[in-house]
């Protein structure tokens, strides 16, 4: 029998489920709400799907556990290779249960992939990986029998997500083509269907101790979707509105129907929590953010196009050949004049001693970052506001052996409505989102409820923090927490009073010492350029 069940609603806030559940149309999370307790949670900072959601399952934080953004930072070098089970340190709720001889069942969870990499999980334990991972394919299963298992489940191939690569959801266009939209509507709830058949099937299969899954299906929506149901977006209209005004409302209908089948699968008395890794709102401006340090004179590239040397293999030799460089990118900055550049959406300096080619004095290395803050608090967007709200300073910020691993400078601009934008050769520092496919982003405020015997019904907290999710939950079934967890238990929750219960046990390291990359150069390439069709690049 399964003893406790987590569903991640990526994405969700309360700011859509309120209203809709007010208006009747999720009858299984307004249960859950009224039977249990409820809370925004505050997401992690940056709120980006790979930290938040390895913060909220190790309840650690990023200077600890050492995951930043889909890529990392590799010091003493430039390369950003992506982010994978194995990167980050300590370890998820269902390692901790494992090693108490909990099974778990793992479904589309972000950051485990590969299957491999999460470890100390117990016999009778499945994963079958999220992203960032392959759309599809033999690697996304923990078994060859679990991959047989879910093919004669759906009598076809497992898909994980939506290529997004080819749908170019970043690009400006003249005019917005609303046809676009229909068959990526379409894809999206058919994978979300058969996720959630998928998972009917396998929790009656398999019944694992503890069973942890997550819905995609709200996140995307709301990143392609939100201007159409957002009248003071720049890119909404009446066509498209009528189009598809209700596209998000039912990405909730069906995490709700998801939610449904759940409780009714693993039985009314086992604790259940839903769980967000972030809010939504709209995305409004993009920040230019190279073609702004570029005018600062902070990062010096060579510009496109331009011949250089390359080679080609032919009868196993290499020849020498020249090649034109077209596409400007990282590769053409010059190191040896770059004071800083922009890295894991922030900005990192050029250091000497710790960058291949530094060339900022450490000793001066606080200086410029305060100096940038001060060229930064000048920016205005195009509508005279000011752009920003808050600077992150990494080593301040964080605390943990992996702080330095951190960009040095990360900030948030227009209340996150507009976001920095790598891209090269833009004419204007910010431009304006009106006809780009992407109309939706991240917010601070995800949310967390609870059903579970001795949670007091219909309780909510003011604010709890997504390193708690784990504290608390382990508190309210009576587990121990690990002694190295940085979340805190929410004890508001429970009808009655108790101590919180600690386990004393050594920080778990690293899950391996290597820092090559489990992806392949091919696999790398279409993995990130899915990801920057949903501007997570």
């Amino acid at each position: 029998m399964t003893r406790l069940a987590i569903l991640g609603i990526d994405g969700a806030t309360f700011k859509i489920i309120d209203p809709l559940v007010a208006a009747g149309e999720l009858p299984n999370i307004a249960t859950l709400i009224e039977q249990g307790g409820r809370s925004v949670l505050t997401s992690e900072t940056p709120p980006i799907t790979p930290p938040a959601w390895v913060s909220m399952m190790s309840g650690l934080n990023p200077g600890k556990h050492g995951v930043y953004n889909f890529v990392r930072r590799q010091l003493g070098d430039y390369a950003t290779p992506l982010n994978d089970s194995r990167s980050f340190s300590g370890c998820g709720i269902a390692e901790v249960l494992g090693r108490r001889g909990w099974s778990s069942g793992l479904l589309n969870v972000p950051m485990t992939f590969p299957p491999a990499g999460a470890r100390d999980l117990a016999a009778g334990s499945f994963v079958l990986a999220g992203i960032p991972c392959p759309l599809s394919g033999a690697s996304l299963f923990s078994s060859s029998k679990l991959e047989m298992q879910c093919r004669n489940i759906l009598d076809r191939e497992y898909r994980c997500d939506v290529d997004y690569s080819n749908l170019r959801g970043e690009i400006e266009t003249s005019e917005d083509d609303l046809s676009r939209y229909a068959h990526l509507r379409n894809e999206l709830f058919a994978i979300e269907r058969q996720r959630l058949d998928l998972c009917r099937e396998l929790l009656r299969q398999n019944i694992p101790d503890f069973f942890f899954s997550v819905i995609a299906l709200t996140d995307r929506c709301q990143h392609w979707f939100w201007k159409f149901q957002d009248a003071e977006h720049p890119g909404w209209s009446e066509e498209g509105h009528a189009l598809y005004g209700q596209v998000i409302n039912d990405a909730y209908r069906m995490a709700d129907e998801y939610l449904g089948m759940l409780r009714q699968e693993i039985g009314a008395s086992v604790p259940l929590a839903i769980v967000s890794d972030h809010g939504f709102g709209p995305q409004r401006w993009d920040f230019h953010i190279n073609t702004w340090l570029e005018q600062e004179g902070l990062l010096h590239r060579r510009k496109t196009p331009y011949w250089c040397m390359s080679s080609s293999t032919i009868g196993g030799l290499k020849i020498p050949r020249p090649r034109r460089v077209l596409e400007p990118s990282n590769r053409d900055i010059d190191w040896s004049k770059t004071t800083a550049w922009c890295s894991l959406q922030g900005i990192c300096l050029n250091v000497k001693g710790r960058e291949q080619h530094g060339t900022v004095d450490p000793q001066q290395a606080q200086n410029m970052l305060y100096e940038i803050e001060q060229r930064l608090k000048l920016l205005k967007l195009p509508n005279g506001d000011k752009a920003i709200d808050l600077y992150v300073r990494g080593h301040e910020f964080y605390s943990g052996p992996r702080a330095t691993q951190a960009p040095d400078l990360q900030f948030q601009m227009a209340g996150l409505e507009c976001l920095p934008k790598d891209d090269w050769d833009h004419g204007e520092i910010f431009s304006e989102r009106r006809n780009v496919g992407v109309s939706g982003t991240h917010r601070f405020d995800g949310v967390f409820a609870v059903q579970a015997p001795g949670v007091k019904a219909g309780v909510e907290l003011n604010k709890m923090h997504i390193r708690d999710t784990i504290p608390t939950i382990l508190h309210l079934i009576g587990e121990s927490i690990p002694s190295w967890m940085d979340g805190v238990a929410q004890v508001q929750l429970t009808k009655q009073k108790r101590e919180v219960d600690f386990f004393d046990e050594d920080f778990p390291g690293p899950k391996t010492t290597t820092t090559s990359s489990i992806f392949g150069e091919q696999e790398s390439k279409e993995i990130e350029e899915s990801l920057r069709g949903l501007g997570y690049l």
